[in-house]
């Protein structure tokens, strides 16, 4: 799950120069400034499938590792078409994702996850979906009161999340959403 979180950092649209290798060795020693996980492993005991939403076409190999250790069948979503460095199709095929889990498209190109930007394909597999994984502040932004199914992992990268989000900026978290 850290590891999923430190690949949250490969992003083009907040600018800055980083060194992934300092930020992996950083994630996996700070402490979660949210940290819902004994909720998440409550969901995962009543969910049939994981809903797990892509972020950055990097953050991809990231999301497999954490993917291989769900106790339960998952359904990695993809951008519908190339937009900053979000993850694509062919990006979920080049780190394997194939190999772990059902890859499927938004059917959306736009930042974050705006449901009625979506295919309705997309929509009723959400709507439908127990237990939903949203990667990064733009799915935070465009998912934040769609309920307690929905889990963010996100480092703040923004005074704006980060205030949102009730954190300092640079903080990691696994959040579970608002109920409605």
């Amino acid at each position: 799950m850290r590891l999923s979180i430190a690949g949250n950092v490969i992003d083009f649209g907040p600018a800055g120069e980083y060194s992934l290798c300092d930020v992996v060795e950083r994630v996996l020693a700070q402490p979660l400034e949210i940290d819902d996980r004994e909720a998440f492993r409550e969901g995962l005991t009543r969910a049939d499938q994981v809903l797990y939403l892509a972020d950055n076409a990097g953050e991809t190999v990231f999301d497999r590792l954490l993917i291989e250790v769900l106790d339960a069948p998952v359904v990695y979503a993809v951008k519908g078409g190339p937009i900053l460095n979000d993850a694509t199709t062919e990006d979920a095929l080049a780190a394997g994702i194939d190999h772990v889990a059902e890859v499927i498209t938004t059917g959306s190109d736009a930042l974050g996850t705006i449901l009625n930007r979506c295919s309705e394909k997309f929509r009723k597999l959400f709507n439908e979906a127990q237990l939903v994984i949203a990667k990064g502040q733009a799915n935070y932004e465009t998912l934040n009161e769609e309920g307690g199914r929905v889990f963010f992992l996100l480092q703040t990268k923004c005074p704006v999340i980060a205030r949102d989000v009730g954190v300092p900026v640079g903080s990691i978290v696994f959040r579970q959403g608002q109920p409605r």
